[in-house]
């Protein structure tokens, strides 16, 4: 028989729990942390019209919650883009961008499409970058996966 410790619960099971209770504090701890590039502009909730849900499975179902925008040193735009799944049930989308010039003409060479894995009320971010300089625009688009 397992002996009581002092808050009443067994020994063995004071073992176990404790070690779990640790790694899951831990868990959302590890790994690196990116602090944004500070010449990047943000987005948020109100300004992400840049994204465009491209059929009626996706709509009502994936949000965009942020947009990062940011010049890499050689000159190309960098679009990094959060995105959130509003229900419980798993999503598989894919998702893209395209480059617009000065005059807002379409740059040939846009993004292929990325499958990402949305799992129910999670958040998953995919990063974009245009093909040259030129680019001062963006478009990002995101549809069910095909």
């Amino acid at each position: 028989m397992h002996t009581a410790r002092k808050g009443g619960l067994p020994m063995k099971i004071h073992r176990l729990v404790l070690p779990a209770v640790l790694v899951a504090g831990l868990a959302g701890c590890c790994g690196p942390t990116k602090t944004p590039a500070p010449a990047a502009t943000r987005y948020g909730l109100e300004n992400t019209a840049k994204v465009v849900l491209a059929d009626e499975t996706v709509q009502p179902a994936v949000e965009c919650t942020g947009l990062q925008e940011a010049r890499r040193k050689d000159g190309r735009l960098e679009i990094v883009a959060s995105f959130k799944n509003r229900g419980l049930v798993t999503l598989r989308v894919e998702v893209s961008a395209v480059f617009k010039g000065a005059a807002g003409e379409l740059l040939p060479g846009e993004t292929p499409w990325h499958r990402l894995t949305l799992e129910g009320n999670n958040t998953v971010v995919a990063r974009f970058v245009s093909p040259d300089g030129r680019a001062r625009d963006f478009a990002v688009r995101v549809r069910s996966a095909r």
